[in-house]
C-alpha cells in the first residue's frame, strides 16, 4: 500500500512537473483605425467629412458646411469637442480606440432608452383602450376614446418594432 501511494504521489508530481509552462501570451493589440478613414456626415445634404479633417476645421468652414450660424456658447461646445478630438488621435492619425467604444455604448444606450420609450408608451395605450373598451359598454361616448387609445397604441407599436430592427 505504502509503495502505491508513493508511486501514484511520484506519478502526479511527475505528470504536473511538464504541465507548467513558462510561455507567456500577450493580449493582442487592437486594431489601429485612422481618422482619415472615417468619415461623418455634416450639414443638410449629408456631406461627409473624415474626423483628421473635422479636428482642424475652423469654425467659419464648419458653419459653411451645414450652412447654420452658429452662436458663441455653440461655437465654444465646437471647439472643446474639436480639442478632446485631437487629443484621441495621435500623431499617425490613428484613434484612440476606447473613445469609440465609449461613443458606441453611448449611442446603443440612446437607442434602447428609444426602444423603452415606446414600448412604456404602447403599454400603457393599450391599457388606457381595454379601460375604455370595458367603460364604453356602459357609456356610449367612450368608444371614440377607446378607438384612439387604439389607434396611438398601433402607432406605438409600430415604432417599436421598427426601432427593434434597427431601422429608425
Amino acid at each position: 500500500m505504502k509503495r502505491l501511494f508513493t508511486l501514484s504521489l511520484l506519478l502526479l508530481v511527475f505528470v504536473s512537473a511538464f504541465a507548467k509552462s513558462n510561455v507567456v501570451v500577450l493580449p493582442a493589440e487592437p486594431a489601429k483605425v485612422n481618422a482619415n478613414q472615417i468619415l461623418v456626415p455634416i450639414g443638410k445634404n449629408g456631406e461627409k467629412v473624415s474626423l483628421m479633417d473635422l479636428s482642424a476645421m475652423r469654425v467659419k468652414d464648419y458653419e459653411a458646411i451645414t450652412g447654420k450660424k452658429m452662436n458663441l456658447s455653440n461655437k465654444i461646445a465646437f471647439k472643446i469637442i474639436q480639442k478632446k478630438l485631437r487629443n484621441n488621435i495621435d500623431a499617425n492619425g490613428n484613434i484612440n480606440t476606447k473613445m469609440l467604444t465609449a461613443t458606441a455604448k453611448m449611442s446603443k444606450k440612446m437607442t434602447s432608452d428609444k426602444t423603452h420609450r415606446y414600448l412604456r408608451l404602447w403599454l400603457i395605450l393599450l391599457a388606457l383602450a381595454i379601460v375604455l373598451g370595458i367603460i364604453a359598454a356602459a357609456v356610449g361616448f367612450f368608444w371614440i376614446l377607446a378607438t384612439l387609445a387604439g389607434i396611438g397604441a398601433l402607432v406605438f407599436f409600430v415604432l417599436w418594432l421598427l426601432s427593434l430592427s434597427g431601422t429608425m
